[in-house]
């Protein structure tokens, strides 16, 4: 598959690929496989963004990658790479608003981009 190959550049390092849905995250960690899937209780999303409140993202981030993290390691979190694509069948292009709304969603928990899809 593509984005397996996209991925493999990342295993070596401290990353998470990150599946970004209207109201829904899917979080791997690309080093040991773990993964999570999550829908929040308040909504982020709208019919015409992913993230339209950037609060209830954080807080909502936050929480699942310290649940990954969790699985993943002992209690002290490190920063980690993220690779975050956008999956929305009304999505054919992320425009440079969205992409920054995205890297600074994450950017908050611990996370800086190292790619957007």
């Amino acid at each position: 598959m593509l984005i397996d190959k996209f991925l493999d550049q990342f295993r070596s390092k401290r990353t998470l690929y990150v599946k970004l849905y209207k109201n829904k995250v899917e979080i791997k960690h690309i080093e040991t496989g773990n993964s999570i899937t999550r829908v929040p209780s308040k909504p982020f999303s709208i019919d015409r963004l992913i993230i339209a409140d950037y609060e209830v993202m954080e807080v909502f981030l936050r929480a699942v990658i310290k649940e990954l993290h969790g699985k993943a390691q002992g209690s002290r979190i490190k920063p980690y790479g993220v690779v975050i694509q956008v999956i929305d069948e009304d999505v054919k292009v992320i425009t440079p608003v969205e992409r920054r709304a995205y890297r600074d969603s994450f950017r908050v928990c611990w996370c800086y981009s190292r790619s957007s899809l």
